[in-house]
């Protein structure tokens, strides 16, 4: 099935876009953490997913389902590897049509999200709640990437094709395509307060979503230095 950027991975960028100065915003990330006293012993981690394109013609992405499945297992395999041994943890099991209802309600969320700026007042999915009530667990952890690679020859025929748009407005239209885009999400639930806890966004431009160093990297921040679930 063809999925165009704007059409699908643009509408992420919309989400995250919050002033005048987008690419500042993207290589950023953003960051939202409340109740720091929340001592977090129980975890139950949300199936982990991972929704890779790539670009052939243009900007039209075709959703590659090798690169997402081998996206997701390394986002699993560093989520096991970042969690302290001492946390009492529970890895849901990753059945596909689990898998794929609790991406969507992942998008809502950040959907919501983005439009409060406030995880006090986002809703959270019910889904998710049940799932966190079925498993009785009261906190629960849910990384969703989102990204995309370009084909060789189309990096090349877009740069080309910008640039000569660039030379015909005289340097006021000046968009350079990005080669590769990885975006990565995390949400720690709190079931009784039925609420976001913790929140990070990793926008990163010109990266490919499926180097291991940068999944590494985008989970390390997230599990250690923003949700400070490690030791």
């Amino acid at each position: 099935m063809k999925l165009s950027i704007p059409g699908i991975f643009l509408f992420f960028l919309a989400l995250t876009t919050l002033c005048c100065n987008p690419i500042s915003r993207i290589a950023r990330g953003t960051e939202i953490v409340n109740d720091h006293s929340d001592t977090i012993q129980h975890l139950l981690i949300f199936p982990t997913y991972a929704h890779i394109d790539i670009i052939e013609n243009r900007d039209q992405g075709n959703n590659n389902e090798k690169l997402s499945q081998q996206a997701t297992k390394e986002i699993y395999n560093q989520v096991s590897e970042f969690l302290p041994a001492t946390l009492n943890k529970h890895f849901l099991q990753n059945d596909p049509l689990v898998m794929e209802s609790i991406a969507g309600e992942g998008h809502r969320l950040i959907k919501s999200l983005r439009k409060s700026f406030n995880p006090k007042t986002a809703k959270v999915p019910d889904y998710l709640l049940q799932v966190l009530d079925a498993q009785n667990r009261d906190y629960g952890l849910l990384l969703v990437q989102v990204g995309f690679t370009r084909t060789h020859d189309n990096m090349v025929k877009e740069t080309l094709r910008r640039e000569t748009q660039d030379f015909r407005t005289l340097g006021i239209y000046q968009v350079r395509p990005y080669s590769s885009y990885s975006a990565m999400y995390g949400f720690l639930i709190d079931r009784k307060k039925q609420r976001v806890i913790r929140y990070k966004e990793l926008r990163w431009p010109n990266k490919e979503p499926n180097d291991k160093y940068i999944i590494r990297t985008q989970v390390r921040d997230i599990i250690l230095t923003s949700f400070r679930l490690g030791n």
